[in-house]
């Protein structure tokens, strides 16, 4: 699909790190520290049957008003959050509602090296993607599946006919300057059945563990959209099962920064925000995972909703114990 052009440099938000928490992990045989930041960001999909608020993604006259559109804020919301991870970190970014020619202006306003992984959820480019995206001068993908949160996970479907098909696209990455292996995953669950949600975060967790095991055990990180504030269906499922622990708990209630009620906001001012998305560290692995900042970032710039979610930003750090 068409890529929109390069952009205009937009006013970019302020990105301030959260103090140090850790989580108690199966310590790493490594000898050198692995840092990530990791970005979890529902853009919204491109639509012209848009809600009250909401801008367009991306249209011919924003050429010459960028502003206007979404596109160019989220790209140099991106852009910032990239270039403010702490040294050495690699930065993935799990977004969610994404098109492919969103994905696309995305990708390529980013720079040459930035990568994605992942499969539409009506198959190959064809609907709403959950992409991983990636500096492949950073690291390198190892290995990668799309796989549908269903009872037939190898192929295109919905859970049990309710809702749109849903996936999770999970990736083994190297991280190139530490040589350590890693496994990150990307979700978005249903959106008005919490049963559904419940039984999807399940065949997620089973997906992703089929990958963990044949991998030898590598440590793990997730990151959606769950459509659901803590303590409800898919969160409770996933903190009851022992199998991660979500970052926002990690880093305690002194140690965020950036904004802490919610996540989505719809695009009207004064709505009640919720929490609803998350990134999960896995405590399983073979590691030792120390959760370093941790921020929720603002979707209004210059006055424009870039979308109805907020990026939830993580700086974590995978070291010998």
């Amino acid at each position: 699909m068409r890529a929109s052009p390069l952009l205009y440099p937009l006013g970019l938000l302020a990105a301030a790190p959260a103090a140090l928490a850790q989580a108690t992990q199966i310590p790493f045989t490594g000898d050198a520290a692995l840092d990530l930041r990791l970005v979890t960001f529902n853009i919204r999909y491109d639509t012209s049957n848009r809600d009250p608020g909401e801008q367009p993604w991306w249209e011919t006259r924003c050429a010459s008003n960028p502003a206007a559109c979404r596109m160019p804020h989220i790209v140099h919301q991106l852009r910032h959050i990239i270039n403010a991870a702490p040294n050495s970190a690699s930065t993935l970014i799990g977004l969610q509602e994404a098109f492919a020619n969103q994905i696309t202006d995305v990708v390529l306003n980013l720079g040459k090296s930035w990568q994605y992984i992942g499969d539409g959820r009506e198959g190959g480019n064809r609907g709403e993607h959950c992409p991983i995206l990636y500096d492949a001068d950073a690291v390198e993908v190892l290995h990668e599946r799309t796989r549908w949160l269903s009872d037939t996970p190898e192929v295109s479907s919905s859970y049990r006919g309710i809702g749109p098909p849903r996936v999770v696209t999970i990736g083994v990455f190297r991280d190139l300057a530490t040589g350590e292996r890693f496994i990150h995953a990307n979700t978005h669950l249903e959106a008005w059945d919490a049963n559904a949600r419940a039984a999807q975060i399940q065949i997620a967790l089973s997906q992703i563990s089929v990958v963990q095991a044949v991998w030898g055990g590598l440590p793990i990180t997730l990151s959606g959209d769950f459509n659901t504030e803590p303590g409800h269906d898919a969160h409770l499922v996933l903190v009851d099962s022992g199998y991660m622990r979500e970052l926002w708990d990690l880093a305690g209630s002194s140690r965020r920064e950036g904004l802490t009620d919610g996540t989505w906001t719809t695009f009207s001012q004064g709505e009640r925000a919720q929490r609803l998305d998350y990134i999960w560290l896995g405590v399983n692995g073979r590691s030792t995972w120390e959760t370093r900042g941790y921020e929720i970032i603002d979707n209004v710039v210059d006055g424009v909703f870039i979308s109805d979610h907020r990026a939830v930003v993580g700086d974590i750090r995978l070291s010998q114990a």
